[in-house]
């Protein structure tokens, strides 16, 4: 009952602040960009080879040491509650203090060139960041044949690879090339660029199968590549080509502390998030 409150008077109230977004509309209409995720493999890659387009980021990759030298224009936090200055960790089922909630806050106001999309569940939080804008599915049921409208109804604020491909959409951008979304690829790679363990390659795990029909609706609609790091990988949604030959250029493995600080190093492990720092 309280949700159905919440939802239709207090987030109603709200809907000026998504409205906002529809001065984003076709803005880099026909243009490529990339959506770069956290992968294990972008330890693979060099990331100041990707700022010849526009990127949309997401979660920790501005605690990459290259993230600066990117063309990231969208930053993609959505997870609800974040900015609260405590939450329930999803990992310790305990209301504990959001590490993220100060720290993120405080790369925003580090990006300001850069437009952060956050939760409008955190807009209280972060009303007073200029560069901050909000998205929220208001609780209705996700519907697959469409991307949903940033500037009011928006359904993809559970995953930061569904939301940073339907705000793609939604500004226009005609190809995408997605990095470091490892999930998409099979044999699917977990793991994270800044996590410290040795390659994981899962076979038969199969990450994705819940997120068919929205891949599948964006096969449809939008020219999508996956960019890799070895020849062999496979998606079932999307062409995928190989970092080497694509940047004319020889991959290389890094461990986490050649690409992230080892302060930022730290500050990750501090985040409470079971990541293998």
């Amino acid at each position: 009952i309280f949700k159905n409150i919440y939802y239709k008077y207090l987030l109603s109230f709200l809907r000026k602040q998504v409205a906002v977004n529809l001065k984003f509309k076709d803005k880099y209409k026909g243009q490529e960009c990339y959506i770069i995720g956290n992968g294990y493999s972008i330890k693979y890659f060099d990331l100041k080879k990707f700022q010849n387009k526009i990127s949309f980021g997401c979660n920790n990759l501005f605690y990459h040491s290259d993230f600066s030298q990117l063309n990231c224009k969208f930053y993609i936090t959505v997870h609800s509650s974040i900015y609260s200055p405590y939450w329930f960790n999803p990992y310790s089922k305990k209301l504990s203090y959001n590490f993220f909630s100060k720290e993120y806050k405080r790369k925003i106001l580090e990006n300001n060139h850069i437009n952060f999309f956050v939760n409008l569940n955190d807009y209280f939080f972060t009303k007073n960041l200029d560069n901050v804008f909000y998205l929220s599915n208001f609780n209705n049921e996700i519907n697959f044949d469409n991307f949903g409208d940033p500037s009011n109804f928006f359904q993809y604020t559970t995953s930061s690879i569904e939301t940073m491909i339907s705000l793609a959409y939604f500004l226009g951008f005609k190809k995408l090339y997605i990095v470091g979304c490892d999930y998409l690829l099979y044999p699917t790679m977990c793991g994270r660029f800044y996590e410290n363990h040795n390659e994981e390659i899962i076979k038969n795990f199969n990450s994705t199968s819940w997120k068919d029909e929205f891949f599948n609706n964006v096969s449809k609609k939008i020219d999508v590549k996956i960019i890799s790091y070895e020849k062999n990988f496979q998606s079932k949604y999307f062409e995928v080509i190989d970092y080497s030959e694509y940047f004319s250029t020889d991959k290389k493995l890094k461990k986490n502390y050649e690409i992230v600080t080892k302060k930022n190093l730290k500050l990750l492990k501090n985040f409470n998030m079971e990541y293998s720092i």
